[in-house]
């Protein structure tokens, strides 16, 4: 495939065929082959009208003619399944949920929420509802393969579905709701709806969770992915709530299952914080439902704008490490028009940004971290992802903690491991399971001691630090072809031991090595070095970020006479500019 950065390019304003040869073309030289054209505040078009059909059409006309690949976005902004509000415009196609517990048990309404600036006063779209999806369907997916059916397969390679759930906006109390819901409870359980609700079966929610994570499986995610393969396109984009299984499960239903049914199946890691304790718990989803064309990740969006080319190779080699092997570059706004409304999310991969000529860099080794994402491992043990239990206890807020540190624990041990689904037969390979109190299970111990699940695993240390001990925020993957990545997530830089043998590895530095330490394998040895070697000598945008709605005093220093331009916000009030 082409080269796997794929930037999620919002368009904003009106450009003209012009403008777009030129964004395009900037981004192609700079080493981005894929765009994703992404609708979004800022743009100045009406979404799905001629004109916006007109506009698409620019941009693939544009990528025919650089030899570059276009993915398109099947909605405005996000959530996926509204069609820019054409949906829910109809009173029967919004979302409905029924209060299962407290005050009103039983009720059943539809729901709108106000979600600050982001989406304001609005209702979501009822993805439980074939009308509903059907609806959203031929305004989208429908309508962009009647206008470009003869680029699909080829210039365009997928469509891009972005956080759909079966549960935005439902109350901690309540649970989606769909007609004919009561009835399928019967048909399935041989019990009543109602009677179960109101006498607080055991397990009354984990059955209803399960009727509805069927019926959005089959409503939205299949519907969606048969009609890509139909059109030869990839379904990929991400699950709402996917970093942990309480709010997957709450958000999804069943995310391990919804996500092996996309083509190019993805997580959304915007933070790019290597501390965050459920980020090998989106990894963890993503390894579970790579197939055919591996997996995707969004990633970088919430910045900062300055954040360095290291780090961002660093977040795509881990990534890798769990078969991901696209990487969705959030976001290239055409122009800062994109940033004016939704001001928390601003990493701008485009020609305003200083620093875009790295991109080159970053490219040659996304291309690297894309073949070792081809790579498999085998497992020391399963973990068996907990999405009945969860769904048992939907309407308690379900603490994960136990389950994300025994996904850091094991991985600090550097123990492989892998998600199962319910049920799953996992071989001779051992399965750590959750109890009801969420203690850990595995071969007949039950503990709420982290530290003696993974005591019960012979651990073979690949890494340490010169003393001998197991380092702190250093993660290691053990590949099947015996080659090793050693990457420093938030570890101290310095001398490690590999194996033995001392290397020096700078904070987010990435070690390629061998873990057998009799066998050379030759070519396999080499440390990506933290330091890049870039040269600005294009026009460029520096922004000023405003932390917290504060006004900071900003200096910038130029080592020549030039002419700079102020750009003030007039939403902003400016003290002084000298």
């Amino acid at each position: 495939m082409k080269n796997p950065l794929i930037t999620m390019s919002a368009i904003t304003g009106n450009p003209t065929k012009e403008e777009i040869y030129d964004y395009m073309e900037k981004l192609n030289t700079n080493g981005i082959e894929q765009v994703m054209l992404y609708p979004r505040v800022g743009c100045e078009i009406e979404y799905l009208s001629d004109e916006w059909f007109e506009k698409i059409g620019e941009f693939i006309k544009t990528a025919e003619q650089l030899d570059m690949n276009v993915w398109l976005y099947d909605e405005f902004n996000w959530p996926s399944g509204d069609a820019g509000g054409r949906v829910t415009k109809f009173e029967e196609f919004r979302l409905k949920a029924v209060t299962v517990k407290g005050e009103n048990m039983g009720e059943i309404r539809r729901l709108s929420t106000h979600n600050s600036a982001l989406f304001g006063e609005k209702y979501f779209p009822d993805l439980l509802s074939e009308k509903a999806v059907e609806y959203f369907v031929a305004c989208t997916h429908e309508k962009y393969y009647e206008k470009f059916g003869a680029y699909f397969g080829n210039i365009i390679k997928g469509i891009f579905t972005d956080e759909p759930s079966m549960g935005y906006c439902c109350p901690e109390n309540s649970l989606p709701y769909y007609d004919g819901m009561e009835n399928d409870y019967k048909e399935c359980f041989g019990r009543d709806f109602m009677e179960d609700m109101e006498n607080a079966n055991e397990l009354f929610c984990q059955n209803a969770v399960a009727l509805i994570a069927d019926r959005f499986h089959h409503c939205f995610i299949k519907k969606i992915d048969d009609r890509c393969k139909a059109h030869h396109i990839l379904m990929t984009g991400h699950l709402m709530e996917d970093h942990q299984p309480f709010a997957a499960t709450r958000y999804n239903g069943d995310l391990l299952r919804n996500l092996s049914s996309f083509s190019l199946p993805g997580i959304d890691e915007i933070r790019t914080d290597f501390t965050e304790s459920f980020l090998l718990s989106l990894f963890g989803a993503a390894e579970y439902a790579s197939g055919e064309h591996g997996a995707m990740a969004e990633l970088f969006a919430l910045g900062p704008c300055d954040m360095s080319y290291t780090t961002k190779r660093c977040m795509i080699f881990f990534a890798a490490c769990f078969k991901i092997n696209h990487y969705f570059l959030a976001v290239s706004h055409m122009d800062l028009r994109g940033n004016r409304k939704i001001r928390d999310y601003f990493n701008d991969f485009s020609a305003d940004q200083p620093d875009f000529k790295g991109t080159l860099l970053l490219a040659k080794d996304a291309k690297l971290a894309a073949q070792y994402a081809k790579k498999d491992f085998t497992p020391d043990v399963y973990v068996r992802y907990p999405t009945e239990l969860c769904a048992k206890h939907i309407t308690d807020n379900f603490n994960m903690e136990a389950f994300t540190n025994l996904l850091n624990r094991l991985s600090f041990y550097q123990l492989q491991w892998k998600f199962a689904a319910e049920e799953e037969d996992c071989g001779n390979i051992p399965v750590i399971e959750f109890n009801d109190k969420l203690a850990y299970c595995l071969n007949g111990t039950v503990t709420s001691d982290v530290e003696v699940i993974c005591g019960m695993f012979q651990k073979e240390i690949a890494v340490t630090d010169v003393q001998g001990n197991i380092p702190q925020g250093i993660f290691v993957r053990k590949f099947n072809d015996k080659t090793l990545a050693v990457l420093n997530l938030y570890g101290k830089a310095g001398t490690y031991k590999v194996n033995g043998n001392e290397i020096e590895l700078e904070q987010h530095g990435i070690y390629i090595g061998t873990s057998v330490p009799e066998n050379s394998l030759p070519g396999q040895k080499e440390k990506l070095s933290a330091s890049f070697q870039i040269h600005y000598d294009n026009e460029n945008m520096i922004r000023t970020m405003h932390v917290n709605g504060k006004l900071p005093l900003s200096e910038i220093h130029t080592d020549s006479d030039r002419m700079v331009h102020f750009a003030v916000s007039p939403a902003k009030k400016c003290q002084e500019v000298k």
